[in-house]
């Protein structure tokens, strides 16, 4: 989160897509942790663990954690395709 912050205020990235990043940062680690304190190392569509990871967003359902995974992934390869693509 402080990398996000600093590339903000150095320029790099502006507020909008730093609040991207800093969302997608925050959906992914919660997910991450999840999935190690169950032991698991991948998170597949269909597998059993994505009704209780997505519990602990509140969601109701796994479409719906599917659906919030999805787009986090889009925002980030969108953003990461903006900022490195000269890299």
């Amino acid at each position: 989160m402080k990398a996000i912050q600093r590339l903000m205020l150095a320029g790099v990235v502006d507020g909008p897509d730093a609040g991207l990043f800093a969302a997608a940062y925050l959906f992914f680690r919660t997910l991450e942790s999840f999935m190690r304190l169950r032991g698991a190392d991948i998170l597949r569509p269909g597998s059993a663990d994505l009704q209780p990871a997505g519990g602990i967003y509140g969601y109701p359902g796994a479409d719906m954690l599917d659906t919030e995974l999805q787009k986090h992934f889009r925002s980030v390869t969108v953003l990461s395709e903006r900022y490195l693509r000269d890299v």
